[in-house]
């Protein structure tokens, strides 16, 4: 199995890709690839696809519905990991706190396969008997299911 590529969407910190490649992750921001700033959200998936990357964004209002009707039409992408605002909270050590929970999901091989969508997950103590893995995989996408 290849070792899984990320690509981090707008609103993602290139902060974030610094720190998981200085953890030997393959990873690209879109803030570090200029030509894709402000790219429609389907010629991003589709690009995100082409390059076999997974895509890795808070953007769930557009994402989730997108990949639903790609799946729908038969149609699959290289995987989605949503990043919730409240597993995330957006302080001071949210960047490190992503990176961190996006290195341990990859190292434990719990990040999305093609046409899968993934919760990550905040870290947990590893003491922790019944800590939630890094990320959650998700059958579908209901109502219920749309944390911001």
């Amino acid at each position: 199995m290849s070792e899984p590529r990320l690509l981090l969407d707008e609103m993602m910190s290139a902060r974030i890709a610094v720190q998981l490649r200085e953890r030997g992750l393959d990873v690209q921001a879109v803030l570090e690839r200029r030509e894709l700033v402000a790219y429609p959200d389907e010629a991003l998936l589709e690009l995100a696809t082409r390059e076999e990357r997974i895509l890795v964004t808070k953007n769930l209002v557009d994402f989730g519905p997108l990949s639903q009707r790609w799946a729908a039409d038969g149609r699959s992408h290289a995987g989605l990991v949503f990043i919730s605002t409240k597993t995330f909270p957006e302080a001071r050590d949210w960047i490190g706190a992503v990176s961190s929970a996006l290195a341990q999901a990859s190292e434990q091989r719990r990040l999305p396969d093609a046409g899968e969508v993934v919760w990550l997950r905040r870290l947990h103590n590893t003491d922790d008997a019944d800590r939630e893995p890094p990320a959650a995989r998700l059958p579908g996408l209901s109502q219920g299911d749309q944390a911001s």
